[in-house]
């Protein structure tokens, strides 16, 4: 057994073991805690907004199961970061469109509204409308802002209050 094997080898040798054991152990351990450590901080950029963030080229050319867990991990984060442009851009472009065909009907009611000026029922009917196309015009504004706050996210503290200042007037 292994403690038969260290009694024979004497009290010297069997400190001598248990030390290299631990120098190994540590070695070990640090050239699996370490990387993990790094791939952990990079998860976290990505969970906090930062779309950029990649794992280091140190750790994809390893020819081992982290090396396997970094690229999977820079593939997500290329993924999930043309995800989330392609939504962005989408809503910028879905209101952006909305806009064109509600200004012609706002302008179509403003001039039947002038036309049928003088008959008071008809201009309580154009009035509804007019808060209609204006309910609309809040949802685009909205969708809008909603765009541009996502794209706040992954943005340092200095952009995202600059934009702020650019949303809210």
């Amino acid at each position: 057994s292994f403690w038969t094997i260290l009694s024979r080898l004497g009290p010297e040798k069997w400190f001598f073991t248990i030390i290299l054991a631990a120098i190994g152990s540590s070695i070990l351990s640090f050239l699996i805690v370490a990387p993990l450590k790094k791939l952990i901080q990079h998860t976290q950029s990505l969970a906090y907004g930062d779309l950029e963030t990649r794992v280091d080229s140190s750790l994809v050319q390893r020819r081992d199961e982290i090396g396997q867990l970094s690229v999977a991990f820079n593939d997500m984060s290329d993924e999930l970061q043309t995800m989330i442009e392609n939504q962005q851009s989408l809503l910028h472009d879905v209101s952006h469109e909305l806009r064109a065909p509600l200004h012609r009907l706002q302008v179509i009611v403003e001039l039947t509204r002038d036309h049928w000026q003088e008959d008071h029922k008809e201009t309580t009917l154009f009035d509804r409308q007019q808060q209609e196309i204006d309910k609309i015009h809040g949802m685009i504004d909205e969708l809008l802002m909603l765009s541009r706050l996502t794209h706040l996210e992954g943005q340092s503290t200095t952009n995202q209050d600059m934009m702020l200042a650019t949303v809210e007037t």
